[in-house]
């Protein structure tokens, strides 16, 4: 999310390529009940380019 924040992009291929840890700690501070809609993020392709 650093990395994001200052670069404005992800630095790896895969954005979901980080610890569930990771996870389950941004999902506690954005007020996320079930962490694992994160997995669903890359299911619409066009949602990357909005976030860019």
């Amino acid at each position: 999310m650093c990395t994001v924040r200052y670069v404005g992009r992800f630095l790896v291929a895969d954005p979901l390529d980080v610890p569930w840890s990771v996870v389950e700690h941004l999902a506690v501070q954005l007020g996320i009940e079930d962490p694992s809609v994160v997995k669903r993020y890359a299911e619409r392709r066009q949602t990357a380019y909005d976030h860019a």
